[in-house]
């Protein structure tokens, strides 16, 4: 069960992942350090959806990463989950 925080923050995506054949096999909110939390994937692909002092990024093998815009840190969070939808959605 994730933490009610994750879900407030991203939720909503989460869902639309799961319905695309993901499962969240673990999470982690962390309110002691800055509102920290990460949510591990398992589907067509592996993913750390992560959310770092108010940055979001995924944390996986750079390769496949770079070639769809995610080895970086996004501070908007709708165009983060523009491009992580693209990648993992497909």
């Amino acid at each position: 069960m994730l933490n009610p925080q994750i879900n407030v923050d991203f939720g909503e995506e989460l869902e639309i992942l799961q319905g695309a054949g993901y499962r969240i096999l673990a999470s982690r909110f962390d309110a002691d350090c800055f509102g920290n939390w990460f949510v591990d994937l398992a589907g067509p692909t592996n993913i750390r959806v992560v959310r770092e002092r108010g940055q979001y990024y995924i944390a996986g093998p750079i390769e496949p990463l770079q070639a769809h815009g995610l080895a970086r840190a996004f501070d908007d969070r709708e165009a983060f989950w523009k491009t992580l939808k693209a990648y993992a959605i497909r």
